[in-house]
């Protein structure tokens, strides 16, 4: 029968907390809080990026159903995923999420509806500054965009039963 053992590891936060001297907890959450402000910057740079190269693919798609062009803003979508909600647009990850889904289900179905994925891709450009908006609007927002992939599943699975 074998042994069970437990590996604690050591925490150099919780060190600096115990020895005479360290840290205490109200720098330690400073320094924490300074850190995440400073990621949070960078994730907004980046999100700022990733926000340019979705509206520039979605530019070029052609104008009627291709698989790949749809595969390939579909990963331009999820290189943006986890970044709002890391620099505080948790409105905006959840758009970012409908929008990979709606274009998930596209290519599934072999149809483009372009002006689904416009609204999308112009709701998360508000969404990146959702204090500009308001919460009501952002509420609508997101309203407006579970009602456009609504709408989309429902012909998606009428034509589903017609196939």
């Amino acid at each position: 029968m074998s042994e069970v053992h437990f590996y604690r590891p050591k925490m150099r936060l919780a060190k600096l907390l115990r020895e005479p001297g360290g840290k205490t907890i109200a720098e330690a959450v400073n320094d924490a809080r300074a850190g995440l402000d400073t990621l949070g910057a960078e994730c907004l740079r980046e999100v700022d990026d990733c926000l340019c190269r979705i509206e520039t693919t979605f530019e070029a798609l052609p104008p009627s159903f291709d698989a790949d062009a749809l595969r390939n803003l579909y990963r331009v979508v999820n290189s943006l995923v986890g970044l709002p909600g890391v620099a505080g647009l948790a409105e905006m990850e959840r758009a970012t999420y409908s929008l990979a889904d709606l274009l998930d289900r596209m290519v599934t179905a072999g149809a483009f509806e372009r002006e689904a994925a416009r609204v999308h891709v112009q709701a998360l450009r508000l969404l990146r500054s959702p204090d500009a908006l308001g919460a009501k609007a952002v509420s609508e927002v997101l309203q407006g965009l579970g009602k456009v992939r609504e709408k989309y599943k429902a012909a998606e699975t009428e034509a589903a039963g017609n196939g």
